[in-house]
């Protein structure tokens, strides 16, 4: 469990619950991008995330909102994205590493091979990692969260008590 670290004046810093607060800064690289232009919030979710096609449909320009708050830190990414007033169909390349994101207000369809899935307000769920995939209709408001395969190895190591795949340590 990570904790806020109080005592650093220069913006806070992490430790461990129970662990060691040491005083090494962690950078973070931040990504923010407020427009009405939908193509370039989709440039910024291919320089972040994966290779996408992406396709709008939207009623009326005036009344787009496109929003994206990133920060990435050892390669933990999170990010509250919005698609506002424009729905956005996208081909997505595999999610690596891999990628959950929650529907916060909207919908949307995400599908892979023969799976579907309907998106709704407070539906968590994963982006394929093994195998492309398309979402339809997406909009509204996601928080999204990446994790580096390592992380995501040892999480399941702890979580398990067994030992990881080399695939996912080496990342």
């Amino acid at each position: 469990m990570l904790l806020p670290r109080t005592s650093l004046a220069r913006g806070g810093g992490w430790h461990l619950a129970g662990g060691y607060a040491g005083t090494e800064m962690v950078p973070v690289e931040r990504a923010e991008l407020v427009t009405q232009d939908m193509d370039l919030l989709a440039e910024l979710i291919r320089d972040l995330y994966f290779e996408h096609a992406a396709l709008f449909r939207c009623p009326d320009p005036d009344r787009v909102d496109g929003r994206m708050h990133s920060a990435t830190a050892s390669g933990l990414n999170t990010a509250c994205v919005r698609y506002g007033g424009f729905t956005y169909t996208a081909g997505l390349e595999p999610a690596n590493p891999p990628m959950a994101a929650v529907c916060l207000q909207g919908s949307g369809v995400i599908t892979s091979a023969r799976e579907e899935l309907r998106v709704a307000p407070g539906q968590v769920f994963l982006l394929p990692s093994d195998r492309g995939a398309a979402c339809a209709d997406f909009g509204g408001d996601y928080a999204t969260l990446q994790v580096p395969w390592a992380a995501a190895g040892s999480v399941a190591e702890a979580v398990t008590g067994a030992i990881s795949c080399p695939a996912l340590s080496d990342g």
